[in-house]
């Protein structure tokens, strides 16, 4: 039994049903393995602590749903039937300081759909693909409505630094990152 109450001012103790596996986002399989990697990473938006059913700003300042090709102000990707804009903030930073922007959110949203993580399927499933046009508006474009939208490409998945986990730029997680002997810890 490990003590919660430890005389140690910089440990934290947190007891959990299981062990942890994998502390790579793109391999957690387990609520238990992303109750690890997930506060790492910053989402969209956070459920209010004080009332879980309303969702609150976390890197994105606000959104807004059900928004038109016209206000798009272009072409949604075909088979788009929902489409939500997101307006990130710009004071928001990774730990090594690159701010974080809309071409993170784009990055890790298309890479989770494109290489399933096992935790991540259900929040990718639907999306069709994801807009940036511009360096903190964020469209995320659905194949049906759903009121869960907001919630799967919104508040599961966690936003990864691009810049990291790209590292030579060209759109893809590195091959190396994406092996599941890579410990990003």
């Amino acid at each position: 039994w490990y003590n919660a109450y430890s005389t140690e001012s910089s440990t934290l103790r947190v007891g959990m049903r299981q062990g942890t596996l994998q502390l790579s986002p793109l391999f957690a399989t387990t609520v238990w393995e992303a109750m690890v990697t997930n506060p790492l990473y910053s989402t969209l938006v956070e459920r209010n602590p004080y009332n879980p059913a309303q969702l609150i700003a976390s890197a994105a300042n606000s959104w807004k749903e059900g928004i038109t090709a016209a206000e798009l102000g272009y072409l949604p990707p075909s088979g788009t039937q929902f489409s939500i804009r997101f307006f990130l903030r710009t004071d928001l930073f990774f730990h090594d300081g690159r701010q974080v922007t809309s071409g993170d959110v784009k990055f890790t949203l298309d890479e989770f759909k494109r290489i399933p993580a096992d935790f991540f399927v259900p929040s990718t499933i639907n999306i069709v693909g994801v807009n940036a046009p511009n360096a903190f508006t964020v469209d995320v474009h659905f194949k049906n409505k759903s009121p869960f939208h907001i919630l799967a490409a919104g508040n599961i998945i966690p936003i990864m630094p691009k810049h990291i986990w790209d590292a030579n730029n060209d759109g893809l997680w590195d091959a190396a990152k994406a092996e599941i002997e890579f410990d990003p810890m």
